[in-house]
């Protein structure tokens, strides 16, 4: 259930800014299928597709 929570808590650092998507803890250009350069934070790349598309 932790690693559940987890997963959840990494969906909310990332959002859309037009065309771009940006880290949500320290707002950094992250490109599509990679971990934000900068905090270094993994990204669920599946689970933001899935959440974009509702």
């Amino acid at each position: 259930m932790a690693k559940k929570d987890k997963e959840h808590e990494k969906l909310h650092k990332i959002y859309k800014a037009g065309e771009k998507y940006h880290c949500g803890e320290c707002g950094s250009e992250v490109k599509f299928g990679n971990d934000c350069p900068t905090c270094n934070k993994g990204i669920n790349w599946d689970q933001v597709e899935i959440i974009l598309r509702r």
